[in-house]
């Protein structure tokens, strides 16, 4: 039988403000939304206490039941719905959850007890899509961790989200305020630096590092200079330049990561 529970003034007016980074920072939640990304979160949930609240649309059932956690379970009108929702026409399902608290000591420790090791680090890539996009990516190739400078769109951004297809639980995630230090660190404790830009070595010709750092920079800038004079390697993606200038930094980021996870034997 359906549960009749509903949200609160203050739960409606807190989950419809997680749009803004300074609440989900604040509030330690950020917003799921969509059938397919919300179940796959529960698939891959750390721990029960991480889901907040599911929030159904009173008046669009949901292809897929979701028959756990029946306690969290909240039946929105089709107003409320839409005040929480950050896309313009809400599906059925969406979840509030716990941001995961990873830390760089996390990385390192991670480090210590894996002999093959892809770390992705994101410069500057404000696009929430391609970053959703990227860790979606991440997620499929094993890579073991994603570290971000403050310039990046949020990881918790309901784009983001959306866009990572509910890979959030499968990675460990930093946004680093010292990104240029913990670098620095990863390549001292061991790590090989590779950045991709527009010049450098051919993709093909790279014979990859046991223990790999890949730097993906903005589709603007690429990757900043003080960050670019880390890279050991600089890797270039060969293509018809006269039919188009470069790749969306989410695909050059694929076709890298794919390339280094089959090297690697990630995958």
């Amino acid at each position: 039988m359906r549960s009749s529970r509903s949200l609160s003034k203050a739960q409606l007016k807190l989950y419809a403000r997680l749009r803004e980074k300074k609440i989900r920072d604040a509030e330690q939640l950020f917003l799921a939304e969509g059938e397919r990304v919300v179940h796959q979160l529960l698939r891959t949930l750390p721990h029960p206490d991480m889901l907040v609240a599911l929030l159904f649309n009173s008046h669009i059932p949901p292809r897929q039941p979701v028959t756990l956690y029946h306690d969290k379970h909240f039946f929105l009108s089709p107003r409320e719905f839409a005040r929480i929702a950050d896309v313009e026409e809400p599906q059925s399902l969406m979840a509030i959850f716990k941001q995961p608290q990873h830390t760089f000591a996390d990385i390192l420790h991670r480090q210590q007890h894996t002999p093959l090791s892809l770390i992705l680090a994101l410069d500057g890539l404000q696009d929430a899509g391609n970053v959703g996009t990227v860790l979606r990516t991440a997620a499929w190739f094993n890579v073991s961790a994603v570290i971000s400078d403050t310039r990046t769109a949020d990881f918790f951004n309901p784009k983001v989200v959306r866009s990572s297809a509910g890979s959030i639980f499968s990675l460990l995630l930093v946004r680093s305020s010292n990104f240029l230090h913990d670098l620095e660190t990863l390549k001292a404790t061991g790590f090989t630096c590779y950045a991709s830009a527009p010049t450098g070595t051919s993709l093909e010709s790279v014979e990859f590092a046991p223990r790999s750092l890949l730097i993906i920079g903005s589709e603007g800038a690429g990757v900043s200079p003080s960050v670019m004079a880390l890279a050991d390697t600089t890797i270039c993606i060969q293509g018809n330049s006269k039919a188009v200038e470069s790749l969306n930094a989410a695909v050059a980021a694929g076709i890298i990561v794919s390339a280094m996870s089959y090297n690697l034997k990630l995958v």
